[in-house]
Parts: structure tokens; sequence; C-alpha cells
């Protein structure tokens, strides 16, 4: 029992690692997830456009950024993001992030949030090997923000691993990690999300709030329950009820997870 906290916290890193980099090539049918009725939907990924990111140098505000993501993720060399042949298709990054994660990782937060997404764009890493998402979120309501500097009724930048690249061509390749979705514009969202050194608000994970209703983000995109991620506990849960136990878990002390 002891060993516990150091593997959650271990897990915990893991997960928040900011945006993992992606050269991993294969094919596959394209992945798909139940929404309340138990359709199937494609995952939807911000589009970035390979020409724009590769042609004008980035301002240093965003190169930083990415010599950031670069640093952390890129170790060890990879090979750079190029279009591949038509009949090749990217499979999703393998890894088992949601590890040590609760259904409501509140305790594993840094800041906790429910907004509207406004905007979203994915970006390529200066040196191309790498892409991320980022968000531009509309703050309704805060429920836990350690810096206390995060205000309601204004946007919040938030980013997550992968997005998909547009070439000149026209085919978009998807670079995503397995069981993770993207959130969508438009679209009400609870978000738990972890803070870089740098600063950089990561997503660990969610839950969309539509039609008065809960679906995670997460872990939808598998039809054996076997398989069913700790979030699924809240698809089809009723919203007001989802949220009074977000703030009510926001609400209790600190038993770690998250730095002070």
């Amino acid at each position: 029992m002891s060993s516990k906290p150091g593997y959650i916290a271990g897990a915990v890193v893991l997960a928040a690692l900011p945006l993992l980099f992606f050269s991993f090539y294969g094919t596959r049918g394209a992945p798909s997830a139940p929404t309340y009725a138990q359709e199937k939907r494609q995952p939807d990924l911000p589009v970035g456009d390979y020409e724009k990111e590769t042609s004008k140098p980035k301002d240093k505000a965003r190169k930083e950024k990415g010599d950031r993501l670069s640093e952390r993720g890129n170790k060890g060399g990879r090979k750079a993001i190029e279009k591949l042949p038509d009949n090749v298709e990217l499979l999703p990054l393998t890894s088992h992030w949601w590890v040590g994660l609760s259904a409501l990782p509140v305790d594993q937060s840094d800041v906790v949030i429910r907004g509207y997404i406004v905007s979203r764009e994915a970006h390529l890493s200066d040196d191309r090997t790498g892409i991320y998402s980022e968000f531009e979120v509309q703050v309704a309501e805060i429920f836990k923000d350690t810096s206390s500097a995060i205000v309601a009724g204004t946007p919040l930048t938030v980013n997550r691993s992968g997005g998909s690249v547009r070439f000149a061509s026209g085919k978009i390749q998807t670079y995503i990690i397995s069981r993770q979705d993207m959130p969508r514009s438009g679209h009400q969202y609870v978000l738990f999300l972890k803070k870089t050194a740098a600063g950089d608000l990561l997503i660990l994970t969610g839950y969309e709030l539509s039609y008065g209703q809960v679906q995670p983000l997460d872990g939808e995109e598998t039809d054996d329950p076997r398989s069913t991620l700790p979030f699924a506990k809240y698809r089809g849960k009723d919203a007001e009820s989802f949220l009074q136990e977000v703030r009510d878990a926001a609400a209790r002390p600190v038993t770690g997870g998250a730095r002070p």
C-alpha cells in the first residue's frame, strides 16, 4: 500500500507530459466513438495547414512554445512530419495515459473549469517532428485554480497532444493518442487541466455537457465493456448532478496529486 501514491504520481506525470510527439507509421481503419445514442462518430481533430506552418517563420512566443515541447517530447530524435503515401494511414499512439487517473481527477489537476470551446487549431513544432492542438476556452465556471489567476468570463488557452495536418494536395494525416478525443468548437466541457513548469495547461481529461447529459471526452472508442475507462461512469449522467459532484470534489481538501 505504501507504493500507491508514488505509482499514481508517476502515472499522472506520464499523462501530463506536454504533447507527445509522433513518428509512427501503420495502417488502420478510422477509429470511432459512441455518442449518447451509442452511434459511432469519428474523432474530430483540429487541422493545421502544413504549408502555412512551414513556410513562414513563427513568432517568438510560438517558436518558444514549440521548442519547449520538442525538448520534452523529442529526445532521441524523431522523423519530421511529411506526407505519406495515399494508401498509408497513421496508427494512434498506444499509451496507458489514463492509469492512475480517477473518474473525477480534481486532486490530480491544477485547474478544473467549465467552459465553451471558442476556437481550436493544430500546430507543428518548429522542427516539424511534433504536433499539438490549442483550444481557446471561454471560462464559465472555475472549480479549482491553484494559481488563482483565471477569471470567469475570460478566454483561456489549453492544449492537448496530437492533431491533423493538411497538405497542399488536400490529404489530411491524423496524429492522436489511443482513446483520447479532442474538444469540439461551440461545445461546453468540464476540463481537468495540468500545468507544466512553463505554464502551459494540458488537458488530462474532460466531459462534454450537451442536452442536459454528460459524455466523457475520452475512452469512448471501444465496444468491449472490459476495456471501459473510469470516465464511462458518468456517461449519460444528468449534467446538473454531475456538476454538483465536481463542485463537491473541488471543495474537499486536496489529498495528493496536484502541486500546491
